[in-house]
Parts: C-alpha cells; sequence; structure tokens
C-alpha cells in the first residue's frame, strides 16, 4: 500500500500548535516565537514534511497565503465542531496542493452561528485571501471590517452587503431527497427536529427545513410535523417528547444535522421507544464523529473537505479576475443509508 506523505497537519499535531501557526512557522513568517518554530521545524524533520516549493506564475505573484476564519460553537469548552474542521482539511489540502501558506483564526458564534465579535486576522496583511467558514455576518460593525482589496470567499457561510464568491450545500434538494426516501420506505407521518421558524437560525438550516417541506407537498402529503427546537442537544432531546407527545403516530423523523439526531434517538430510547423498528431517524451532513453514537445513522453527506477546496480553488482563481461577476458554487449531497431507518406501512387513515 502506497505511503502518504506527511502533511501539515501532521507537522502541527505532532508539535502541539495549530495549523496557522505550523504554517506561519515553516514559512518563516515574523509573528511567530523563535521556541515556537524550533519545536515546528524539528517536528517536521522528524516525519520528513517537505515544504512547497512555488513556481513563479501570474497567480502566484498574486496570491501565496490565504487566511481562514472559522466559527467556533458557544459553550463551556469552545470548540471547532467535525463538520468545519473537515471544511478546514480541505482548505488545507487544498493550499498544500498549490504551493498557498495558510493562517488560521476561529471567530466566536451564537447557537445560531451568528458572528459575536471579530477577528484580528481580517486586518493581517500578510492574507492575499480570506476564506470565511460557517460564520454568519449580519453585524455591519463585523461585516465592515471585512477586507474589499482581497479576494473572500464564503465556504456554508454568509455575510450581508458583501459581494463575493460563496460555495454551499445544495441542502433544499438534500432535504427534500432525505425526506423522500423516508416516504419511499413506507413513512407517512415524518416529523422535522432541528429547526425554528421565529429565531434567525443558519440559512442552511433553514434551507432543510423547504426540503423537507418540499418533499412533503411533492409526494401530497398534506400535514407536516414540526416541532421548533435549536440545534444544541438539549433543546432537540426536548423537542422529540414534545413531538411525540403531541403526535403518537409518526413514524418517522428528519433531524436538521447528525447531532440533532442522535439527541432524537437518545430521546425516543428514553421513551421506550426503538430505532428504527418503531421509529426511523434520518441525519444530515454525515460528520465523523461516531465513536459514542448509539446507532449507525442514515444521513445525507455532504461534501465538507470538497467545499474547503473549491473556497482554495476560487480564491485562487478570482485572484487574477478581479473584476468578474461573483460566483456561487453549488455541492450536491449523497444519501449515506445505515441503520437507522426502515420500512413502514401506512396506517389506514393516516395522510398520504
Amino acid at each position: 500500500m502506497k505511503k502518504h506523505s506527511p502533511s501539515l497537519r501532521d507537522v502541527a499535531q505532532i508539535a502541539g500548535v495549530s495549523l496557522g501557526t505550523a504554517s506561519r512557522a515553516l514559512n518563516n513568517k515574523s509573528n511567530v516565537m523563535p521556541t515556537t518554530r524550533a519545536v515546528v521545524l524539528k517536528a517536521a524533520a522528524q516525519i520528513g514534511y517537505k515544504l512547497q516549493i512555488r513556481v513563479p506564475t501570474t497567480v502566484a505573484s498574486k496570491i501565496s497565503t490565504i487566511g481562514v476564519v472559522i466559527k467556533r460553537d458557544p459553550g463551556e469548552l469552545p470548540r471547532l465542531d467535525p463538520f468545519n474542521y473537515a471544511v478546514l482539511c480541505g482548505i488545507e489540502d487544498e493550499c498544500e496542493r498549490l504551493g498557498l501558506s495558510l493562517m488560521y483564526a476561529s471567530l466566536p458564534v451564537n447557537r445560531f452561528s451568528h458572528a459575536t465579535t471579530w477577528s484580528s486576522l481580517l486586518e493581517n496583511d500578510d492574507i492575499d485571501g480570506l476564506v470565511i467558514v460557517g460564520v454568519v455576518l449580519r453585524d455591519p460593525a463585523v461585516t465592515s471590517r471585512i477586507p474589499q482589496h482581497i479576494p473572500v470567499v464564503l465556504a456554508d457561510a454568509c455575510a450581508d452587503g458583501i459581494d463575493c464568491d460563496r460555495v454551499v450545500t445544495d441542502n433544499v434538494h438534500g432535504a427534500c431527497m432525505a425526506v423522500s426516501y423516508l416516504i419511499a420506505q413506507g413513512h407517512c407521518c415524518i416529523g422535522l427536529i432541528g429547526s425554528s421558524e421565529t429565531e434567525p437560525e443558519h440559512p442552511s438550516i433553514s434551507e432543510r427545513r423547504q426540503g423537507y417541506l418540499h418533499a412533503l407537498a411533492h409526494h401530497d402529503i398534506s400535514k407536516a410535523y414540526i416541532e421548533d427546537s435549536y440545534l444544541t442537544g438539549e433543546s432537540a432531546y426536548a423537542a422529540t417528547l414534545s413531538l411525540l407527545k403531541r403526535s403518537p403516530n409518526i413514524t418517522a423523523i428528519f433531524a436538521c444535522n447528525d447531532d440533532v439526531a442522535y439527541n432524537v434517538i437518545r430521546a425516543l430510547r428514553d421513551l421506550g421507544l426503538r430505532v428504527p423498528e418503531d421509529i426511523s431517524v434520518m441525519g444530515f451532513d454525515d460528520k465523523a464523529d461516531t465513536v459514542d453514537n448509539p446507532l449507525p445513522l442514515t444521513t445525507m453527506r455532504v461534501e465538507k473537505e470538497l467545499m474547503g477546496a473549491l473556497a482554495v480553488r476560487q480564491l485562487y482563481e478570482r485572484a487574477v479576475n478581479r473584476d468578474r461577476p461573483p460566483i456561487t458554487t453549488i455541492i450536491g449531497t449523497k444519501l449515506v443509508v445505515r441503520e437507522s431507518v426502515s420500512k413502514v406501512v401506512c396506517r389506514q387513515g393516516e395522510p398520504a
């Protein structure tokens, strides 16, 4: 089996530093402590990591260092979730392939992914292009700091008043596919957990709600079973209990992401219900953090690494096409069938 070459991520992990710090150290940037640089260089030498040698080109002369601002969810232990980490890995791999340096900073957001502050990376003169990942930017105090003199790409993100390239998931069609699959398995009464019509949620989640409703309408199912909730585990759990209490005839639930789906399963089991024998559960995202999950989840795969790679590619091309109109790249989803959905016979008298 062919052995893969060491990556920048490997160097960062061994050195115990962030991807941005490892990149700056290896590219001899000035804003790295000498001791940190020595640790990174030692780690690189230890695993045989080779620096990219850039070939002078028109594009390379315009863009050499990419900045990445990525959302950091709230909580007692703020974290970079697996979805956005996968996007970041795609960005890193594409930067390495193109011989570009990478600088990284996280941006705190609230439970609806809205930025609550700004990052100094937005004003860093060392970056030639910027990728913003997962963040909803509505506050003019933050959006006004986004640089206009360099290319900017939004990956699963949005920013009011900013005309720039975007890379997004086809959430509406993906959710419609997910619910249509449940209907094809005989489910007539399908619930929705993980979305809120009254809250300023992330556009991706609103689009998944739209897809759910489109699927029902397309299959002439008039009754929707929606329990508004947030994307947090506690909210999803409580919403599931509430939904089943008022609509015990439900045979399937579509969750707006995988984290919500696993908390739906937890609530169903606490109610004494079996998944999928009593109720089927469908997720969305296909996250990689499956260690503590109770059941292999049927879900819609989002190509997260590809999203990151395409964001870098759009920056790279935008560097020599600054006057080109903004382009939005829409990435499709793929159904992944596992064990959380089963067939059911629609009972007489239920909507179909």
